[in-house]
């Protein structure tokens, strides 16, 4: 299996390349940090696969898989992620990825991920739940985003959560109370899925809402 290695994360990246390099049926033949790196050796090199980070500097793996099938360059691609939101995961998939694994699984699986999609089929990692056929019954409409399912309310709070903006601040700003503001970001971030305020700035930039903002978690 020929593949190329994506990931911003030089530490990361190296130390996964030199495992791989005791596997006998995996041959890593390049490695790249950013988007623009990551197409070019794919034209170049047409690998069986890409492990490809969620979030890179320049470009994130939903629209760097959309790029690639555009181009019609047809390696296959297992997202290689701490995020473990469903709507990455979704999104990922829709987009074109054939797997989706998890950097906190041991690398016996990630690499029998790599050899399951290699054969044809897709992964998800375990703690991630079936793969997801369709989406939910509460589907976007079309041209529809999903900070757009909040209220006005909360799109408020959730415009100035994205500015940096502590509860209390906006709870001034908005001129409510505090425990106003804490309920709205309860509601927010269950509504979208997430887990924490850090997490929904990378839900609102894979929504292209945001730039990633650095220094950033891989």
């Amino acid at each position: 299996m020929r593949v190329i290695l994506v990931d911003d994360h030089k530490v990361f990246a190296d130390s996964l390349r030199i495992a791989l390099s005791m596997e006998a049926s995996i041959e890593v033949v390049g490695q790249a940090s950013t988007g623009a790196e990551a197409q070019a050796l794919s034209a170049q090199l047409e690998p069986d696969l890409m492990v490809l980070d969620l979030l890179l500097d320049d470009t994130d793996a939903v629209t760097l898989i959309r790029e690639l099938r555009r181009n019609a360059i047809a390696t296959k691609v297992l997202v290689l992620s701490v995020h473990e939101n469903t709507i990455f995961v979704r999104d990922a998939l829709e987009a074109g990825a054939q797997g989706y694994a998890l950097k906190s699984q041991p690398l016996a699986e990630v690499i029998e991920a790599m050899k399951v999609i290699d054969s044809g089929g897709r992964y998800l990692a375990p703690t991630l739940g079936p793969i997801p056929i369709d989406r939910p019954k509460h589907a976007l409409k079309p041209g529809q985003t999903e900070p757009d399912r909040l209220s006005r309310r909360e799109r408020e709070i959730f415009d100035l959560i994205l500015q940096g903006r502590s509860s209390r601040d906006i709870a001034t700003e908005l001129t409510i109370s505090l425990k106003t503001v804490e309920t709205h970001r309860a509601h927010i971030i269950k509504k979208l899925g997430v887990r924490s305020p850090a997490e929904l700035i990378r839900v609102a930039a894979l929504q292209g809402l945001v730039l990633p903002q650095t220094p950033r978690a891989h």
